[in-house]
């Protein structure tokens, strides 16, 4: 779910928030009243589950494939489809916090221990995200970059942040949308910031100067939009009517679309990473997408328990995947390298999506049995 050149994905905020809506808390009135059995929103599993395995074929292909097979004319759109991995990642992040705790925030307020877990989330996700970039064989800058992980890990702090000071759902929403235009809108301007001073590892968070994949801005835009887009499309949690959230979700990629096209004309292109019109155009045609899955679910209760599962687990597809990829000296982007031609990318991938896929799931069924006893 990687930017066109970039080596990462993206992922949820948590194992259980970033990358999953595994508990979807419907709206509620007061902390005391009693809440509803959990559900899940079928088609945001979907796209995550998409989004997970679009994420490691982008990666496997992008580093084993010999760059003349990666030149004919489906590259580009393959290029674009890859940018909107990442994309697809936060916003469902976005709509998972929505979903897991705006949907009643008195009671997530009234519980400490729920706001401590959500902090200490984002520290794993700061640290996971560090780990992987130890200077084993690479630059310490490199160690010091922010990747998709810090970027969600900080987003979803400063959201909880936000949850513990406002107290209420419709103000976080609120300045959820308020932070979501100024990533978009700081990004150029954050643009010639030098992050190579003493203060480089602060800045990495908001310019990519110092080689950031994933700065704020503009990438927790993504992410914060999905806070808004859920409280305007999920208003009932998974209780809401297909019809509404469909509807809704249409109409406000619709909306991006139309600021895509303003922003088009009012400024002057520079950087697709930076570029507003660029943020809104991947953007609105996730949220499209994600209307289009819950179209075409609109009957479907719940997806097969293996598919819900790695649905919630995509942090471990992340981190599993880039451990056979990428480590110096032993992973496979450094043991075989770009010489592979595009069928034989592809099939070392599909090798890579079911390996990923039966260890994660393996891992859980061991968990639950050591739970169980």
């Amino acid at each position: 779910m990687s930017e066109p050149g970039a080596r990462t994905v993206d992922v949820d905020a948590s194992a259980r928030e970033f990358a999953s809506a595994r508990d979807v808390a419907p709206a509620s009135g007061t902390a005391r009243s009693p809440k509803p059995q959990s559900a899940r929103v079928v088609a945001v599993d979907l796209l995550r589950l998409v989004a997970s395995f679009q994420m490691i074929q982008g990666h496997a292909i992008g580093g084993l494939t010999t760059p003349l097979a990666l030149a004919g004319p489906l590259f580009l759109p393959w290029s674009f489809a890859r940018g909107l991995t990442s994309v697809a990642f936060l916003f469902t992040a976005g709509l998972a916090f929505q979903l897991t705790t705006l949907g009643d925030l008195p009671a997530h307020l009234a519980r400490p221990d729920a706001v401590r877990k959500r902090f200490r989330r984002a520290l794993v996700l700061l640290a996971v995200g560090y780990a992987l970039h130890l200077p084993i064989g690479t630059p310490l800058a490199q160690f010091l970059i922010v990747d998709v992980l810090q970027c969600i890990g900080v987003t979803l702090a400063v959201a909880e942040l936000l949850c513990v000071a406002l107290r209420r759902a419709s103000l976080v929403v609120a300045a959820s949308a308020v932070l979501a235009v100024t990533c978009v809108v700081a990004a150029p301007l954050c643009a010639g910031i030098d992050a190579t001073g003493p203060f480089g590892f602060l800045l990495n968070y908001v310019t990519r100067t110092g080689g950031s994949l994933f700065p704020l801005a503009p990438y927790a835009a993504d992410l914060f939009f999905g806070i808004v887009a859920g409280a305007i499309a999920l208003p009932h949690g998974a209780r809401t009517p297909r019809r509404t959230m469909f509807s809704r979700l249409a109409m406000l990629a619709l909306l991006l679309y139309a600021a895509h096209t303003l922003a088009l004309r009012l400024e002057t292109p520079r950087d697709p990473q930076l570029d507003a019109s660029y943020a809104l155009l991947k953007l609105a045609i996730v949220v499209g997408i994600c209307a289009l899955l819950v179209l075409l679910t609109a009957r479907v209760r719940r997806l097969p328990r293996a598919l819900e599962t790695l649905s919630g687990e995509t942090l471990g597809l992340y981190v599993l995947h880039l451990l056979m990829l990428y480590p110096s000296g032993v992973g496979l982007v450094h043991v075989i390298g770009p010489v592979l031609s595009l069928p034989a990318a592809m099939a070392v991938a599909g090798v890579l999506m079911v390996t990923s896929a039966a260890l994660v799931l393996g891992w859980r069924a061991r968990a639950q049995r050591r739970a169980a006893h």
